[in-house]
Formats: C-alpha cells, structure tokens, sequence
C-alpha cells in the first residue's frame, strides 16, 4: 500500500514521526515523506531526532513570509 505523508507544522511532526516511523518498518507499506516546509526550522529538528528524511520538501514559505503569502 502506497502512502504519502505531509507534514507542515511542529505539531504535525511530533504526532506523525512516531507514526512515519513504525510505517516504514512493515514491507506492505510503501512510505514517503512531504514536508510543506510550513515550519521548516520547526519541522527538521524533530524529523533529524526520528531519523526522518523528506522524500518531497515544496518549500511553501519564504523569508520574512506574513500570513496573506
């Protein structure tokens, strides 16, 4: 079973990454990754501590990015 993973924010992160995790531990799952990039300095440290590494990263922020993009 083919599944995608996207994740976006620290709170998303710390509640997928267990998950993400224990997926790709059983062959009848094929598991990647996306991350939004929503949180990206939020998001990566928590996908480095679960040795998680983005199959698709969209980088949907930018610098100094305010609410209305």
């Amino acid at each position: 079973m083919k599944l995608l993973v996207v994740v976006g924010t620290r709170p998303e992160a710390i509640k997928m990454a267990p998950l993400i995790v224990r997926l790709k531990k059983y062959a009848y799952f094929s598991v990647k990754v996306c991350n939004t990039g929503q949180h990206e300095h939020l998001v990566t440290p928590i996908f480095n501590l679960f040795g998680i590494k983005p199959d698709f990263n969209l980088y949907a922020m930018v610098p100094n990015q305010g609410l209305h993009g």
